[in-house]
């Protein structure tokens, strides 16, 4: 430790060389306190992360150079040689070699080493960290706040973000950085677009994302899928639709879901303005290789341009996998169905779909202006049930400032319906964007677009979710078998 110290007083040889190793060892310092608090917990924050990873190795670096700088100028101003110059610094014992080597040459190596474990164990930590889904959601705090609150909610939360967006390999790495590199510059000069465009048209593919863990070789069977719906009524009353979704395999015959992306199947299609949303054309190969057009009726494709001619895939329904955001409606149904809403608050459909989808300026307007129109509205109305279920009214007004923050982010330009989510059909959106009739083929036949081709509606409206089940009463099942023998 004394030759190390003795050798860091010796390259102190003027300004910069006192500069040099003083940035050096307070850089060490400050990366030793940082990584303490940061490892025990004390301390847990992007922007601290951020300052230790990414400002401190760069200084060190510079200190480095200045210590180096430093001891040329000394070189050049005194005109004598470097061993002359060393053994004036460190003196003549110093720089007698022994069993291990000179003073001089184990202070230098000490230095060296200490520099590669810092630059090693720093540059480790700092590439860890930037892979981090924290890294991806908050460094970037007021850009990314959208995706990052969708995707804390989503079924992918426990997937970093790198799995879909890196992906493995020294060139992705050495792509991602690139990339991170230009969004830095947008960020800085806020040249970056409101609301985040999609898709995202370098993200990896689905082959290699998706497919590691849902394969659509895999054969899923025929589920069921109860949809609940409340009304805008007083009891908020609920209706059912029961499906029985095919989703089958990709080894599938057509009419199964999954069929879309069996590789042998190759679906491909183009899109006004590649945005995925209204196509243009769509093919699909046959058994002989060759593939089959349907293109667009209206308004011609002629009409229109694109550059990018797609492979279909996972994302091209599950668009919204993991960045997911909901409809008003979607939102409060949801609540009602978990129980998490009281259903025994009248109107409370009416009133908490209200809340969320009045025009607010800010999220400070949207928390005071959910919680009044609740509390306002029961309290005038329902003097009573107010003062009986203020711990319900309280429950309610928090769950919808929640989800208005998660869906809405007015500094990003994001409200209800900015991100449409395809793997429904909700208007002509998701499967209505090939499934339609205004896609023809040479010989005037259409695209499928029967409802019954991926599920079979089984209840709809109905007052119980599992009406379908139902047993008909024997009264019933006589005057059935009568009407026939009749007939």
């Amino acid at each position: 430790m004394t030759r190390f110290y003795n050798f860091l007083r010796g390259v102190m040889v003027n300004g910069l060389g006192r500069t040099g190793v003083r940035l050096c060892t307070s850089v060490i310092a400050l990366y030793l306190i940082f990584e303490f608090t940061r490892l025990t917990g004390i301390l847990v924050h992007a922007g601290v992360e951020m300052l230790t990873f990414m400002l401190l190795i760069p200084l060190f670096l510079l200190g480095i150079l200045l210590i180096i700088l430093g001891w040329l100028r000394y070189v050049k101003r005194s005109d004598k040689s470097s061993e002359v110059l060393l053994r004036g610094r460190f003196g003549a014992d110093a720089l007698k070699s022994g069993l291990t080597g000179s003073a001089v040459s184990l202070g230098f190596l000490g230095v060296v080493v200490i520099g590669l474990l810092f630059l090693g164990t720093s540059t480790g930590s700092m590439l860890h960290f930037m892979e981090s889904p924290r890294f991806c959601g908050t460094a970037c705090h007021s850009t990314m706040h959208p995706e990052w609150a969708a995707y804390q909610n989503s079924p992918h939360a426990h997937v970093d973000c790198v799995e879909c967006h890196v992906g493995e390999g020294v060139g992705n790495l050495v792509q991602s950085k690139l990339d991170g590199l230009r969004q830095m510059v947008a960020l800085a000069t806020r040249s970056y677009e409101k609301p985040i465009p999609t898709p995202i048209h370098n993200l990896r593919p689905a082959r290699e994302t998706c497919e590691e863990c849902h394969w659509p070789d895999k054969f899923y069977a025929t589920r069921l899928k109860v949809i609940p719906h409340f009304g805008m009524d007083e009891a908020s009353t609920p209706t059912y639709n029961a499906l029985s979704i095919k989703i089958g395999s990709g080894l599938d015959d057509e009419g199964a879901i999954h069929w879309h992306v069996g590789e042998e199947n190759e679906v491909r299609y183009a899109s006004e303005g590649n945005a995925r949303e209204k196509m243009l054309w769509v093919e699909w190969r046959q058994p002989d290789g060759s593939f089959k057009r349907f293109n667009r009726m209206t308004p011609p494709i002629g009409e229109l341009e694109h550059t990018e001619i797609r492979t279909m895939d996972c994302v091209d329904c599950h668009n919204r996998a993991t960045h997911i955001y909901q409809e008003p409606e979607q939102v409060v149904d949801r609540l009602l169905a978990s129980g998490d809403l009281d259903i025994e608050l009248p109107f409370i459909k009416q009133h908490a779909y209200g809340a969320l989808i009045d025009n607010y300026k800010s999220s400070e307007a949207a928390n005071v202006g959910i919680e009044r129109r609740l509390l306002n509205y029961y309290s005038r109305n329902y003097p009573t049930i107010f003062t009986a279920k203020q711990v319900e009214l309280d429950r309610a007004v928090d769950l919808l400032q929640e989800a208005w923050a998660r869906n809405v982010h007015l500094g990003m330009e994001v409200t209800w319906g900015t991100y449409p989510d395809f793997a429904n059909h909700h208007g002509d959106g998701g499967c209505f964007r090939c499934h339609n009739e205004n896609f023809v083929d040479d010989q005037g036949e259409t695209i499928s677009y029967q409802c019954s081709l991926c599920h079979d509606l089984l209840t709809q409206d109905s007052p119980e979710p599992f009406s379908f089940k139902a047993t008909p009463d024997a009264e019933a099942e006589g005057e059935e078998v009568d009407e026939v023998a009749e007939g």
